[in-house]
């Protein structure tokens, strides 16, 4: 995929050897094709649904979700000097690696409000234990909750996150099944849409919220 204007989608059940995106913009949502090396080295690309043999990231603009992927590697072969900016939303890897020269490291390259498990182990690991890690194996990228495997949850005095090291905006407090439940939000709007879902629950903020709140909050229940 190469040129400013380009713009290529790769949906259905596919099989390719190798894609690169130099420029433009890529798609992909093929959950049943298969690419055995995509390499993103400049311009757009949006992952939302695909498994994909070696996963290499050169420079330019990714988003990667629901991909199962051999490895992923975060590399240093960046001619135009340009600036990662790659956000994991969910996926399953067998290796992760970020290259020396990078700059990276893999909470960097997380969305908000993630956290890393051990796919076959299953152990969801703290900040603090991945902040520096530039390689790991056998991982799996997913939301977090937040909370301990007990249900407790999992958050310091200041309400920031074990986890994902995320700070806890608000919390929603409602009943569900006969039992009381409290859900975590790193962000107001999500914490409104589960108590609307809810129907009956209580927010309670967390932290001053001193942004500007520039969308509708809507309250249903």
């Amino acid at each position: 995929v190469n040129g400013a204007d380009t713009k290529v989608r790769i949906d259905g059940k596919i099989k390719l050897g190798r894609v690169r995106i130099i420029s433009g913009t890529l798609t992909v949502n093929s959950t049943d094709g298969y690419i055995g090396e995509l390499s993103t080295e400049g311009g757009k690309t949006d992952i939302d649904g695909a498994t994909i043999g070696a996963l290499n990231t050169f420079g330019g603009e990714a988003v990667i979700k629901n991909v199962t992927a051999d490895s992923l590697a975060m590399c240093d072969n960046r001619s135009d000097e340009s600036e990662y900016n790659i956000s994991i939303v969910s996926g399953r890897f067998g290796s992760f690696t970020c290259s020396a020269d990078s700059g990276y490291n893999i909470v960097k390259a997380l969305a908000s409000e993630r956290r890393l498990r051990g796919t076959e182990s299953g152990i969801i690991y703290e900040y603090s234990e991945i902040e520096s890690l530039t390689e790991a194996t056998d991982i799996t990228v997913e939301k977090c909750d937040h909370k301990y495997a007990n249900g407790n949850i999992a958050v310091d005095d200041d309400y920031v996150c074990y986890y994902c090291n995320s700070q806890i905006i608000a919390t929603v407090s409602y009943t569900a099944d006969g039992s009381e439940k409290t859900d975590l939000f790193g962000d107001i709007y999500d914490a409104f849409e589960r108590a609307n879902e809810a129907g009956t629950a209580t927010v309670t903020l967390q932290k001053n919220i001193t942004d500007d709140i520039t969308d509708t909050i809507a309250v249903t229940g």
